[in-house]
């Protein structure tokens, strides 16, 4: 079993988004960034589809859920903090008003924007990224923490193993 407990850094809109499509059997890709019970978190790219009756009634729901590319996290990270920041004052509307200029901006849709295998894709998310840093929603600044290199990922104190890395060691 799962445990469904929605991570801080999480937008609320992809969650709505994730059960509007869901309750209108459409499947859903996203990727989301689960809380563990010591307090830590591991990301995931989660397809989330319902699950019918043979009268194609909503019974249930199916996830299927795989380590989340990390060069692909490091692309979402900012524009989920974006929309947390949008939400604290607008609400999910605010959210979703961002999230859905942003791709029609760039001319491309949710759906293609989370397929990392589009070819079109990278050049996407490429010119994503430059209007954000331009708008000053990207930038360079210090960091101080556990950071591990090859697995791109922030570690607490508690989350380490023997002082390293818990993941690669």
């Amino acid at each position: 079993s799962h445990n469904i407990v929605r991570h801080p850094d999480m937008p609320k809109y992809v969650f709505k988004l994730l059960w509007d499509r869901i309750q209108r059997k459409k499947e859903v890709f996203a990727f989301v960034k689960n809380i563990t019970f010591d307090g830590g978190y591991y990301w995931v790219f989660a397809n989330v589809t319902s699950s019918l009756d043979e009268n194609g009634n909503i019974i249930g729901y199916y996830s299927v859920r795989r380590k989340a590319n990390p060069k692909a996290v490091e692309k979402i990270i900012p524009i989920y903090q974006k929309m947390r920041e949008l939400e604290k004052t607008g609400g999910i509307q605010a959210s979703q008003k961002y999230i859905t200029e942003l791709l029609a901006s760039n001319n491309t849709t949710y759906d293609r924007f989370v397929r990392t295998t589009d070819p079109e894709h990278k050049k996407k998310v490429q010119r994503i990224f430059e209007k954000m840093y331009e708008k000053g929603d990207i930038y360079k600044g210090k960091y101080v923490g556990k950071y591990c290199t090859p697995c791109e990922s922030f570690w607490t104190e508690s989350q380490l193993v023997d002082g390293k890395c818990p993941d690669c060691g």
